[in-house]
């Protein structure tokens, strides 16, 4: 008898061997918090590639990647490295393409599919046309009536007049029908990293070495990194736990407290101290499980980066930089920054051709230079409000401010304004301000951080 893993209860039940002459299989309950715990994985994982990820049925992610592929190297690049990155994981990871999340969807958890990657709306009509309607969550209740009226297919359900299909059924499977071939918008939940990181692990043997435990160690901490990334900070403490062999009263742990004086949040880093750390320390027993859990952590602080590579380090090498540039696009084509002495932006932020100093800034420099965006508006973009809040493509969620600006009665043109540090759902940062001496508030975009 031939058995492996994955295989299905049902069908391991459906054979009758002599378990006397073979060893009885060991038969395991499904863990619920394991199935969650590779899930949450996978989804940390795909948030490396693009903060746009959405959790949906069935245990299934939903990334939007359109703005991902040219800085990735494409649609194979990242389809590759998220299951190079879930290879470790005790699953069978199924990924499909579709120009719609619920296309995407569908094709994933569809048993019998023409093919998965339908990079097109016609590829995904062709893809989704052949599909079992019951496949849709909205169809199962009506699944007697679509059976006595001949509905099989997704074409067979398009083909039917929808005003009298509404009558019948209700709107709400054509609201999917039409999600699935793009035609309606489509609610998405967003997937939000846990607060904390917390993995038990229970090992399949008993281990008495340091080195078989970091082996398994590894395999947690980057799964830790990926919690790093996805909640965009660097671990100060870390907790490991070895639980050694249980004994009749009692169970008997061993607890490792790790802290960093320089917060970690790579792979190599935090391996190269978790190592030195466990060599070390002698085992009091062997370890029949282990739980790695995050104590404490810190935002993940950006420094930021010069414009040009590091040969460029001194003063004569990036002048003579400039002047090749002049040269080569003209004295008008190279703007330097000379701002002037203003509270309002539009003054403040002022550029000459002609270069005043070309010495790197200094640290105080840059610091004050985060405070402002990067990229100014010519003239400030009216938004409007959903919800009493500022809407721009999705919802904006204000980050910092107010920032009081009021001046200009003296020369005009005369300002009163409340900015904002804003973000919106994808992460983009955008600088916004309120008029104060209108009713009702009006909103505007003047600039954009990243």
């Amino acid at each position: 008898m031939a058995i492996w893993i994955g295989l299905r209860l049902h069908a391991l039940e459906r054979w009758q061997p002599p378990w006397h002459s073979e060893p009885e299989p060991l038969i395991a309950k499904r863990s619920v918090q394991a199935q969650q715990s590779i899930f949450d994985h996978c989804a940390q994982h795909a948030l490396a590639y693009t903060p746009a990820v959405y959790q949906a049925e069935e245990h299934t992610l939903l990334l939007e990647v359109e703005a991902s592929l040219r800085l990735f190297g494409g649609l194979r690049k990242i389809l590759y490295n998220i299951r190079k990155g879930t290879s470790t994981l005790h699953g069978q990871l199924s990924t499909s393409v579709a120009p719609t999340p619920t296309g995407a969807w569908l094709l994933t958890n569809a048993r019998q599919v023409p093919f998965r990657y339908a990079c097109s709306f016609a590829s995904l009509k062709r893809a989704l046309d052949p599909l079992s309607c019951l496949v849709l969550p909205g169809a199962q209740e009506h699944r007697n009536w679509l059976d006595a009226i001949g509905c099989k297919t997704f074409k067979d359900l398009r083909a039917l007049p929808r005003a009298g299909l509404a009558r019948r059924i209700g709107p709400a499977l054509l609201k999917e029908l039409d999600a699935a071939y793009s035609q309606a918008h489509t609610a998405l939940k967003a997937y939000v990293p846990p607060p904390r990181f917390v993995q038990y692990l229970d090992l399949t043997e008993r281990m008495e070495h340091t080195a078989a435990i970091m082996h398994v160690v590894e395999h947690v901490l980057s799964q830790l990194c990926a919690w790093l990334v996805a909640k965009r900070s660097a671990l100060t403490r870390l907790r490991i736990t070895l639980h050694h062999e249980r004994y009749k009263e009692s169970a008997v742990h061993t607890q490792h407290d790790l802290a960093f004086a320089e917060p970690v949040y790579t792979l190599g880093s935090l391996t190269l101290l978790v190592h030195e750390h466990l060599e070390r320390l002698p085992l009091k027993d062997s370890v029949v499980a282990l739980t790695v859990e995050s104590l404490d952590i810190t935002e993940l602080q950006h420094t930021a980066g010069g414009l040009f590579p590091e040969t460029l380090r001194t003063p004569a090498e990036r002048r003579k930089l400039f002047d090749l540039l002049t040269s080569r696009l003209g004295p008008k084509s190279l703007l330097h920054p000379a701002p002037v002495a203003d509270h309002r932006p539009e003054i403040a932020n002022s550029w000459i051709c002609t270069p005043i100093n070309h010495e790197k800034p200094t640290q105080d420099d840059a610091l004050q230079l985060l405070d402002r965006p990067f990229w100014l508006l010519p003239v400030p973009l009216a938004l409007r409000l959903e919800r009493d809040r500022p809407f721009y493509q999705t919802t904006l969620e204000l980050l910092r401010g107010p920032e009081r600006l009021e001046c200009g009665w003296w020369d005009g043109p005369s300002i009163a304004r409340d900015y904002f540090e804003a973000r919106d759902k994808t992460g983009v940062r955008y600088w916004i301000y309120r008029e104060r001496d209108t009713d009702p508030a009006h909103w505007y975009l003047h600039g954009i951080f990243s």
